[in-house]
């Protein structure tokens, strides 16, 4: 889920967090993933994915999501 937020937060240009909720063995969380945490993984402003298919295909290879 957080590849998939970083690829939503990249193409959803007024997009500045994903917030997701998940259970593993029977225990909830939740979870929120940030325009700033995406551009540090990314490595650079995780906006620029929209402007360039290049990138965002780098982006989709980095997240493992390609």
């Amino acid at each position: 889920m957080e590849g998939i937020s970083y690829v939503l937060i990249a193409e959803i240009g007024n997009l500045e967090h994903v917030t997701y909720k998940y259970t593993v063995a029977g225990t909830a969380s939740e979870k929120t993933v940030t325009e700033k945490q995406a551009t540090e993984f990314f490595g650079q402003n995780i906006k620029d994915c929209a402007k360039s298919a290049k990138l965002l295909d780098e982006l989709l290879a980095k997240t493992r999501l390609k």
